[in-house]
């Protein structure tokens, strides 16, 4: 929002309902930034929960197999 934008909607409808409209914008803004985080953060946590396990099984096949 720009100031001139801001002033102008205090001017025309009162802070109360200013402030409660620049919240709810603020609130969506970081809302959607937090979401798209979280789907990054899910996408990289299963490429590597993928890799950990291609890693465990490279160990289980190249350790010698135990004499009983």
């Amino acid at each position: 929002m720009e100031m001139e934008m801001l002033s102008q909607l205090i001017g025309n409808i009162g802070f109360p309902i200013a402030a409660f409209a620049a919240m709810y914008y603020m609130c969506n803004t970081t809302l959607g930034e937090f979401r798209q985080s979280m789907d990054n953060f899910k996408e990289s946590n299963h490429e590597l929960i993928s890799q950990v396990k291609n890693l465990c099984n490279t160990v289980e096949f190249q350790q010698p197999k135990k004499e009983e």
